[in-house]
């Protein structure tokens, strides 16, 4: 099996079930639109250096301003809890902002792991109305790029590519890539390619075979360069076909089996809420004996969706430095995964975890009623093509 087969097998099970991307695996030869030029790269190929009159940034991820990123990380693919990624208080290429930490653990049967930035998230290509940008007139998408040691090896970067009912319009690959141990900018060549509709806008992947154990690296800045004078690019509609087909599995909110708990359907999937207060004291990693009780009603909860994979949230409020809440909700998240496993009985590779710290506040911090809202775990439930 090559390595695009890694990525675009159509069977693969991901966030949002089968995933279907185009330009690649045995058939890529003949797919209406090629990638491009899949050279081995050792050194980074620099974009040019534009000024802010020339260009404007459409991010996909910054580390300075995390509300102005337009795609969400929900696209998970091949060993899925093999990948992880979280917010990393270590310098960055211009000393602004907290970079992605992605950690590769090549443990997994499949031998690969990698995700796609997506609009909306979980958007296999599979939804109709608004969604994706309309990026005409970006000629590159550019990030930057570090290895913990040096000599880590991603295997395929790319914009585009995700096929469906309602596809990306075109694709463009890089790769492999060989990272350095210091901050290097790279970039992806779209000169040519229709950008009218990309929902998949940016994604990489990793596999066993180029790396020799655990592999770190750091991600920053991920953004197209649009001309200045453009347009603000906005969500494209994408029509209904002529014949409508089958509709996804619409997830409704069950009961909610204690008012500690909150569950609501959302794009996604199912967010199942409740306070870290009743899982740790302030401050702690530990979890507390009276958790068995709720953690014990959101495992049933799960148990109703045996097809479906989890992505578990960890925040935490703005008390104490970020670095730290960082690492609180993270190890949270974890000791939750690990408590649901043993009571369940789940598959580890079903479930995901990320600590977003005090990132995604959903109170005012200012009062200690906001404070305590904003000290959560959350369950995402992903919705799934799948018929339960």
């Amino acid at each position: 099996m090559t390595w695009r087969s890694y990525w675009f097998l159509i069977g693969v099970v991901c966030v949002m079930g089968p995933a279907s991307v185009k330009g690649a695996g045995p058939d890529a030869a003949s797919a209406p639109v090629q990638a491009v030029a899949n050279t081995p790269s050792t050194q980074p190929v620099k974009a040019p250096v534009l000024s802010s009159a020339v260009f404007q940034p459409f991010a996909v991820y910054s580390g300075r301003a995390a509300r102005s990123a337009h795609y969400v990380p929900s696209g998970y693919m091949g060993d899925l809890g093999n990948l992880t990624m979280s917010g990393a208080y270590v310098p960055t290429h211009d000393g602004t902002g907290t970079p992605l930490r992605v950690v590769y653990h090549p443990t997994g049967s499949k031998g690969w792991s990698g995700v796609y930035w997506q609009q909306p998230a979980n958007n296999w290509g599979d939804r109709s109305g608004q969604t994706g940008y309309d990026l005409r007139g970006a000629k590159h998408l550019v990030f930057w790029a570090r290895g913990e040691k040096g000599g880590e090896k991603i295997r395929e970067v790319r914009v585009g590519g995700i096929v469906g009912r309602y596809p990306d319009s075109d694709v463009a690959v890089r790769g492999p890539i060989k990272l350095t141990q210091d901050w290097q900018r790279y970039d992806i060549d779209l000169t040519g390619k229709d950008l009218q509709h990309i929902i998949g806008g940016f994604g990489f992947s990793l596999n066993k075979y180029d790396n020799v154990g655990t592999v770190t690296f750091y991600l920053d800045d991920i953004s197209y360069e649009l001309p200045s004078n453009a347009p603000a690019a906005k969500p494209e509609p994408v029509a209904m076909p002529a014949v409508a087909p089958p509709p996804l599995v619409v997830m409704a909110a069950p009961p909610s089996p204690s008012k500690d708990i909150q569950i609501k359907s959302e794009d996604a999937g199912l967010r199942v809420s409740f306070s870290s207060q009743l899982l740790f004291s302030v401050g702690k990693t530990i979890l507390r004996p009276e958790s068995k009780k709720v953690l014990t009603q959101v495992s049933e909860i799960l148990k109703a969706y045996p097809k479906n994979t989890v992505l578990i949230e960890g925040h935490t409020d703005s008390s104490g430095s970020a670095e730290t809440n960082l690492t609180i909700s993270r190890l949270r998240a974890e000791k939750v995964k690990d408590e649901l496993l043993k009571d369940g009985g789940f598959e580890p590779k079903r479930f995901t975890v990320v600590g977003y710290g005090q990132t995604h506040p959903i109170a005012d911090n200012a009062t200690p009623t906001g404070h305590a809202q904003n000290r959560r775990v959350e369950i995402v439930i992903m919705k799934t093509t799948e018929k339960l």
